[in-house]
């Protein structure tokens, strides 16, 4: 009988190896779990803060477009107050706008007191231009007063 195949048939020696073995095993397999352990959680804290630093960029970024967003709508605000006013001028303007009969009026009541063209185009803000030709057309149709000497068109 050799020496190697004695010892397997007398396993008692085989236990304490074993054992060792399996603590061995054990401990390889803690040393294992908290050195993934460690690397897991220096992974989750750079991830947690590469996370955080991205959105601390998203919050500046978003405090950013609401400023560029209310300074938009205060200048689109601007503008439609413009817009608005401008358009109720034109709207006012449009409708006070006097008809030709209305000027004629207008033009001839200021002439009867005593006003010349120059006058009555400041007063009526109109061209002077307009004023003469109203006035010569009213001495043409029905003279006034102060005209009575001059002849008709």
């Amino acid at each position: 009988m050799n020496v190697a195949s004695s010892l397997w048939e007398k396993p008692e020696w085989l236990l304490p190896v074993a054992g060792l073995l399996s603590l061995f095993s054990h401990l390889l397999i803690a040393w294992v779990a908290i050195r993934w352990h460690r690397l897991s959680e220096q992974r989750f804290v750079r991830l947690l803060t590469g996370t955080q630093q991205r959105w601390s960029a998203v919050d500046r970024r978003l405090k950013e477009v609401a400023e560029e967003s209310r300074h938009s709508w205060a200048r689109l605000d601007r503008k439609v107050g413009r817009a608005l006013l401008e358009a109720d001028l034109e709207l006012e303007s449009s409708i006070r706008t006097p008809s030709v009969l209305e000027k004629r009026h207008h033009v001839t009541a200021l002439a009867r007191q005593g006003m010349d063209a120059g006058e009555i185009s400041e007063r009526l803000k109109m061209p002077r231009g307009e004023a003469e030709l109203v006035l010569n057309l009213a001495r043409c149709f029905s003279p006034l007063e102060k005209d009575r000497d001059r002849p008709m068109c």
